[in-house]
């Protein structure tokens, strides 16, 4: 028993690679079998004065035909980082930009 212990011990790193690897492979096929083109998703960001959009759940639902899914990014403008918000997820990510007037 001692000797299968101490086998183990001296190979941890090599059980732990493989671990990490597989994680990792797993996570890929994983990404990869459920993602959905940008042909079939609408992105919409929401500059508004809660973090959380409450009628996302509703238009996931009755989205129109074609459409895989649609999601909805929110931000407040009052915060420190909003600036860095609408350049990344708005002006790169998102099809739909809903912005204040100021």
């Amino acid at each position: 028993m001692k000797r299968v212990f101490r086998n183990v011990i001296r190979h941890v790193w090599a059980y732990l690679a493989v671990v990490f690897v597989f994680a990792i492979l797993w996570n890929s096929v994983f990404a990869y079998l459920t993602r959905v083109p940008a042909s079939q998703k609408v992105t919409v960001f929401i500059a508004s004065r809660s973090e959380a959009f409450s009628g996302s759940e509703t238009l996931q639902q009755n989205r129109p035909a074609g459409l895989r899914a649609v999601e909805v990014r929110c931000a407040v403008p009052d915060t420190m980082y909003f600036d860095v918000y609408l350049s990344i997820w708005g002006y790169t990510q998102a099809d739909i930009l809903i912005l204040p007037e100021t």
